[in-house]
């Protein structure tokens, strides 16, 4: 199973977490597209933790336009746009919206 998460806001970061590291337990693969205020989490430790257990990448534009630092982030937190987005959707069984 891959589950992916496209993650719109920072409200959402334990239910995002929770979430994925019930999935990992499984078994699952898991990509996250982070976009608009869900950006923010890219300057939470917890967050970027994470690069290491799934496949991550962001919006760079929404990133750039809320002054997010991102010229520091884990390599394999990978810059992207909204083709990223839909990538995500094509490659995933099931997408969850947070």
């Amino acid at each position: 199973m891959k589950l992916g998460f496209f993650v719109l806001n920072e409200i959402n970061k334990e239910a995002l977490l929770g979430l994925t590291q019930g999935a990992k337990n499984r078994g699952w693969e898991v990509r996250w597209f982070i976009n608009d205020f869900g950006t923010l989490l890219l300057e939470d430790p917890e967050v970027l933790a994470f690069a290491e257990k799934v496949a991550i990448s962001f919006c760079e534009y929404s990133a750039k336009k809320l002054k997010v630092p991102i010229d520091n982030l884990p390599k394999k937190i990978k810059k992207g746009t909204q083709l990223n987005n839909a990538i995500l959707h094509q490659q995933c069984d099931k997408v969850i919206l947070l």
